[in-house]
């Protein structure tokens, strides 16, 4: 292969990984479009999802300011959201796996039925311990007592938690209430292969088509009877 034909290939990876890292670095929050009793729909970052409410009675839509110091200043003054007052779990399920996921809490409260949980308990449906996270340095009223577990007192925690693996499904489980409003929206990007692994693809394309190329020379030569 010819010197021109591999500075053309290495070219292309390092554009498609270029192009990757900008995507990389793109914050979105979700788009909650439809609410219902039970559940809400929307997207984010083009990816839709489903929340599933457990013996929710009262969900709906809301606004969280996300433009303080708590949230650190991270969205506008009336960043949509989703609400519940009743329940203890709720399930977001996305169509596809979200990197640099990010939940935000506004008053997530001590339970108000027996027992008066403060505990919320993150799990990415592989088993506890795989969904860790960590705390933003201004949450309030909260604080992390597991590598899953948030325990929260006084009037509410309030705070961004930020997960380090890319999430698909996040069980939310705690909090006993009946008629105990709290919101929360989230972030995130939709996750793309490696950038090692598309520019592979890329690659090998482009390789492919330069083989071709260089071929398609040969045989021409060959019937011109070119001098090699």
């Amino acid at each position: 292969m010819t010197r021109t034909a591999l500075a053309l290939i290495a070219a292309a990876g390092l554009c498609l990984t270029a192009a990757d890292h900008a995507l990389a670095s793109t914050l979105n929050f979700a788009s909650i479009d439809t609410f219902s009793n039970e559940d809400a729909q929307g997207t984010l970052d083009g990816v839709g999802f489903t929340i599933d409410f457990f013996n929710a009675t009262s969900t709906g839509n809301t606004t969280i300011d996300l433009s303080t110091g708590v949230f650190d200043n991270a969205g506008s003054a009336n960043q949509g959201a989703v609400t519940y007052a009743n329940g203890t779990t709720f399930v977001i399920d996305f169509d596809q796996a979200i990197d640099d996921f990010a939940l935000y809490l506004n008053d997530f409260k001590i339970g108000n039925v027996p027992q008066f949980s403060g505990v919320y308990n993150f799990d990415s449906g592989q088993g506890l311990g795989l969904t860790d996270f960590t705390l933003n340095e201004n949450f309030v009223n909260g604080v992390k007592t597991q590598d899953y577990q948030l325990t929260v007192s006084g009037s509410g925690g309030s705070g961004i938690l930020s997960f380090s693996d890319p999430v698909t499904t996040l069980t939310v489980f705690g909090g006993d209430r009946v008629n105990l409003p709290q919101s929360f929206t989230f972030s995130g990007v939709a996750a793309v292969p490696e950038p090692t692994s598309i520019a592979f693809l890329a690659t090998g394309g482009l390789a492919v088509g330069v083989v071709a190329a260089v071929r398609r020379r040969r045989r021409m030569c060959r019937s011109a009877g070119c001098r090699r």
